[in-house]
């Protein structure tokens, strides 16, 4: 877990770095300060989840764990749809900036996420 938190922790400085140049660097309709706090609530959920699997993970049945991570998966799911749709009624004139930026940053967790399960289960067998 320890591993996994460092690891997070250096890729979410990547990204802050990219979110840093984009705002530097992108005309000034396309600034924002929304990537910082989705930045926050994806790693602390992604640090979550993942501690959540790991303790299911190690229990001896592998099914406890398939169903865990599917059910992790969707609940995970509607706590993001659910945040995107609240931010949404709460800012309209931020909607589509949120929902870019919340875009742009879920899909490089997801695969941090993936691909650092991949691992752990792949060096197990």
């Amino acid at each position: 877990m320890k591993q996994f938190i460092v690891n997070l922790f250096f890729f979410s400085l990547l990204l802050a770095a990219l979110i840093f140049c984009w705002n530097q660097l992108a005309p000034l309709a396309y600034k924002t300060n929304l990537p910082w706090y989705l930045l926050a609530f994806f790693f602390f959920t992604t640090a979550g989840i993942h501690a959540i699997l790991l303790r299911t993970a190690q229990s001896a049945n592998a099914q406890n764990f398939v169903r865990a991570f599917m059910l992790s998966t969707v609940l995970k799911f509607f706590f993001y749809l659910l945040t995107i749709i609240v931010v949404c009624f709460l800012h309209r004139n931020k909607a589509v900036k949120f929902i870019l930026s919340f875009l742009v940053l879920y899909i490089p967790f997801l695969i941090f996420e993936a691909v650092s399960l991949m691992r752990i289960f792949s060096s197990r067998k």
